[in-house]
């Protein structure tokens, strides 16, 4: 049975704290080195940001102040304005914003009203061959993986790989809702096709083979986080 790995993230409270405490309030580093940058770089003003925003420039500069309540989605908004990638330098360590997303309300990992929090969290803690822009947090739902992934564990999805090779436990999108499968290719099978079957060996689950395409492959699985309980 293959290993998968489990990122205990306790040590690193600080970081999340937006999630644990349901606190959305930005990093005072991240609105600061804003403020510098918008002031310093020739195109960008507060007046521009309010655009984006769809606020007023007197409730923007606010925002960037902290005097403000500070939405989740504001910082993506924020970055692509003013041209801030995804990882963060705190402290002298590089950084990774992942977002948690709802799969019960979601459709698309696209839609902004389905992430719930962004996740700040240490770079080095994701394999390197993985893009934290493309990382996702998510619930998991469903017994097909037990016991490596319980339901109401968090777990990590690339959504940049959703070709099923090396094989592994994938994110699909059912069409009424996602699952969590084992998923692999069928060798030689043209047009491509793949077999999905549980992990959960006591459950009674039957694989099924199904096209590529007709699998709505949405990420793979690479890791799940232990979260602190109060």
């Amino acid at each position: 049975m293959q290993e998968f790995p489990c990122i205990d993230l306790s040590p690193l409270l600080i970081f999340f704290q937006e999630w644990l405490c349901n606190n959305t309030d930005m990093d005072e580093n991240f609105l600061a080195h804003v403020r510098e940058k918008i002031k310093k770089t020739r195109g960008l003003s507060v007046s521009g940001l309010a655009q984006q925003l769809h606020k007023s420039e007197s409730q923007t500069y606010r925002i960037l102040n902290g005097d403000a309540p500070y939405q989740p989605h504001y910082t993506r908004i924020i970055r692509d304005y003013v041209g801030i990638g995804s990882r963060m330098d705190r402290t002298g360590n590089e950084m990774a914003v992942v977002d948690l997303i709802d799969l019960r309300a979601a459709n698309s990992f696209e839609r902004e009203e389905d992430v719930i929090a962004r996740i700040t969290l240490l770079e080095e803690m994701l394999p390197p061959d993985v893009d934290p822009k493309m990382v996702k947090l998510v619930k998991v739902v469903g017994d097909h993986c037990m016991p490596e992934y319980r339901p109401g564990e968090y777990v990590f999805i690339d959504t940049n790989q959703t070709i099923p090779e090396p094989p592994g436990v994938f994110l699909l999108w059912t069409g009424i809702g996602y699952k969590f499968q084992f998923c692999e290719h069928i060798f030689a099978s043209n047009p491509a096709k793949v077999r999905l079957s549980s992990l959960n060996v006591t459950a009674g689950y039957s694989p099924v083979e199904v096209s590529l395409t007709g699998a709505y492959i949405r990420g793979r699985v690479f890791g799940k986080i232990s979260i602190p309980k109060n």
